[in-house]
């Protein structure tokens, strides 16, 4: 299912549109797939969920590295992130299907990652454990993530793996953020935390997609 997502959520998809609110029949048509594998995938993430609860973000300025579309018949919005720059050769995206069109009516279990290299270099085929680091603090591991097999054009390596609602919050919350893919450490801009805060004050239960 994660393959599948990925091959729907690429950089260059026709579904990557500027913000809207009531898409077309169209694009309704398009979003259904994407909606349900969205919501598959994302329940992978449960299992990563720690006791405490983290506070979501106030509303941010908005950032142009999000994005949503709302499926109307059923009810259901993907919001969506990026993809934002590591390296040269590696971004970094997120996707999580929430309930509501308007407004978000329940919390989501986590989000959906996917990693796309360029890399002439293929660095990721036998380590892929991804490790999260806040603030100087000891790393968050997380599930490896899954290798999609075959790539679109453009890519020598396209990954997918989940997190935790909690440890996305708490990135949100953070001023320095490392992430580590394999053996590879990659500290985030400021620019793509602040994206990383915008779509997930976007997530809480009971607020509008548009302020």
């Amino acid at each position: 299912m994660l393959a599948a997502l990925a091959l729907l959520y690429h950089p260059q998809h026709r579904a990557l549109r500027p913000m809207v609110a009531i898409p077309s029949l169209k694009v309704q048509m398009r979003m259904r797939p994407l909606v349900f594998a969205a919501l598959v995938a994302s329940r992978a993430a449960i299992a990563q969920t720690s006791a405490a609860r983290i506070a979501y973000p106030d509303r941010q300025p908005p950032s142009a590295a999000v994005r949503f579309e709302c499926d109307a018949k059923f009810d259901k919005t993907v919001l969506r992130l990026g993809p934002l720059p590591l390296d040269s050769t590696l971004a970094l995206s997120a996707l999580v299907a929430l309930d509501g069109c308007d407004s978000v009516h329940k919390a989501a279990p986590g989000v959906v990652l996917t990693l796309w290299s360029t890399s002439p270099v293929q660095r990721f085929q036998t380590d892929r454990t991804l490790r999260i680091r806040r603030d100087g603090a000891v790393p968050d591991s997380l599930r490896p993530a899954q290798l999609v097999s075959q790539p679109r054009p453009g890519f020598t390596e396209v990954m997918m793996g989940s997190m935790s609602l909690d440890l996305w919050l708490a990135i949100a919350q953070s001023r320095k953020v490392e992430i580590t893919v394999g053996t590879q450490s990659y500290v985030l801009s400021p620019e793509v935390v602040a994206a990383i805060r915008d779509f997930a004050s976007r997530m809480a239960p009971g607020r509008a997609f548009v302020p």
